[in-house]
């Protein structure tokens, strides 16, 4: 029977394989093929800037590569557990529970950026390069790993009858939202526009890249170490503002904006800042040893 919706009542599957005692989650497939997906363009991004500026690139990245993955996955978890500490204060042992999912992708951010930045001045490394080198990588995991999400039945939004609403189990339904069946797929409008931000970003890069290759000493115009990075934290925080309108999972709400709206806005204050004032700082030497 026709239901009016693409996806019908189909729910993709939890559990990928399960052999006796052991689950393999769908969830964890995919945020492998996401760190996978995006180590690989991270690697192909240090290796075109090693060739450009002359040191090895490659190297820093694959040291500081797996550590950064995990301090910004325990600030990703921390902060989903913040947003639910009444139900974590009573099932401590959910905490590590990361199979079933929870994870709030700004917290990785923040805790990954600073740990970057702590890495980078006690190494006396070029802070700003580095996090233009791991960008692209790191934006093309995160429209990877979004479709988690979809698997784990969380992160989407309000019901909806448009003909790509997703139908999420009544078990997964939000308090309040047990009278219907389909929802806005969330996870999708934030996967694609991730994809759009990584391609942007991506072709950006190579321009950044064709400009040194020319000139190794001197930045230009918009042609700034930082630039990469921080374009991305703005166009990543514009979406996610938006979305947050029709997502409906509990998170605390401040003056009426949900808390990852709130956190939005202070990393595109943020990164607005630092965008403009090294844009409009008058140094014409590059920053290839500063941070």
């Amino acid at each position: 029977m026709m239901t009016g919706f693409i996806f019908g009542e189909f729910t993709p599957p939890e559990i990928l394989v399960q052999l006796g005692p052991i689950h393999i989650y769908t969830y964890g497939l995919i945020v492998a093929l996401a760190a996978i997906a995006g180590y690989l363009i991270t690697v192909r991004m240090a290796t075109l800037y090693t060739r450009v500026l002359g040191k090895d690139y490659v190297y820093v990245i694959d040291t500081i590569l797996l550590p950064l993955f995990i301090i910004g996955a325990v600030c990703a978890r921390a902060l989903f557990v913040l947003y639910n500490l009444d139900y974590f204060s009573a099932h401590a042992w959910e905490i590590l529970a990361l199979w079933h999912g929870g994870w709030v992708w700004q917290g990785g951010l923040i805790g990954a950026t600073i740990a970057l930045f702590l890495y980078a001045r006690t190494k006396k490394l070029p802070f700003w390069l580095l996090a233009d080198i791991m960008t692209p990588g790191v934006v093309l995991a995160q429209a990877v790993g979004r479709w988690g999400n979809y698997f784990n039945q969380e992160a989407y939004g309000l019901p909806t009858r448009l003909l790509w609403g997703i139908p999420i189990k009544a078990a997964r339904r939000v308090t309040g939202y047990e009278g219907f069946s389909h929802f806005h797929p969330v996870f999708l409008y934030e996967s694609l526009w991730d994809l759009a931000v990584f391609l942007l970003l991506y072709l950006a890069s190579r321009r950044v890249m064709l400009h040194f290759a020319k000139d190794r000493k001197h930045e230009g115009g918009w042609v700034r170490f930082g630039t990469i990075f921080l374009g991305y934290a703005v166009l990543y925080s514009l979406g996610r503002f938006f979305l947050e309108f029709i997502r409906i999972d509990i998170v605390p709400v401040v003056w009426g904006l949900r808390a990852p709206q709130w956190i939005s806005i202070g990393i595109i204050g943020v990164a607005g800042y630092f965008l403009a004032s090294r844009h409009l700082h008058k140094s014409k030497r590059a920053g290839i040893v500063s941070t």
